[in-house]
């Protein structure tokens, strides 16, 4: 069993949002997608985390046609919230659309950890970390502080696992980028032994460095974009 990642696949099969306005690099993106997993050599025996922005579609019954794209793809995804899933409601309804469509290969990652094998799965979404492009009217030191207690969750449910097992992080939003540092949320992971953590919503900026280290932990971007849409092995 090995781990993979990607980041952002912005799917839209059920809700018409064309992705190459973007840029040319997201024409044709699902194939791509499909492609790139071929590409990375994913069998069913694997883990693919996909830390946020699944799909575009607003609704939950939206969401169809694109968690069947994924849930054909091989191995077991394992999904994180990402600032554009706003289908996302509770738990408890994605689960149980899941049961209704037959989609067997998708797990979610939210209060929770993961076992796989060698490695713990946790992580959280956190939150924007320009404010140019954060909702308006909202209290971010509550968000972050609610983003706080979702990672705590995650990793207070590592317990039950392997303890020899190295945790690793995936979060949507970089809790460093540039001159931005979310000093809570970096306390937390700091504190739980955290040194790699894995990152997507970064679009277009393909002249960044793939790998950074801040505190002595590592940050890594995983956007699909960025990846050429191949998904990466950790």
């Amino acid at each position: 069993m090995a781990v993979f990642v990607l980041s952002d696949p912005h799917l839209s099969f059920g809700y018409n949002k064309p992705m190459d306005i973007f840029g040319s690099r997201w024409e044709n993106h699902e194939k791509k997608i499909e492609q790139g997993w071929e590409k990375a050599g994913i069998t069913d025996d694997d883990i693919i985390v996909i830390p946020g922005d699944i799909s575009w579609a607003l609704k939950l019954e939206d969401t169809h046609a694109d968690f069947l794209f994924l849930n054909n793809l091989k191995g077991l995804k394992v999904i994180g919230r990402g600032n554009h899933d706003l289908w996302w409601t509770t738990d408890t309804k994605v689960k149980k659309m899941f049961w209704e469509n037959s989609i067997k290969t998708i797990k979610l990652l939210h209060n929770n950890a993961l076992d796989a094998g060698e490695y713990i799965i946790c992580g959280t979404r956190g939150w924007y970390y320009d404010e140019k492009n954060a909702p308006a009217d909202i209290d971010y030191n509550k968000i972050i502080n609610r983003e706080m207690i979702r990672l705590v969750l995650s990793f207070n449910s590592r317990l039950k696992f392997n303890k020899d097992a190295e945790t690793i992080v995936f979060m949507h939003f970089p809790p460093v980028f540039k001159d931005y540092v979310c000093a809570e949320l970096i306390d937390v992971l700091k504190k739980h032994g955290i040194r790699r953590c894995f990152y997507g919503h970064i679009h277009s900026a393909y002249d960044i460095p793939s790998v950074f280290e801040h505190e002595g932990i590592l940050f890594e971007i995983v956007s699909a974009d960025y990846l050429n849409f191949v998904p990466i092995k950790i």
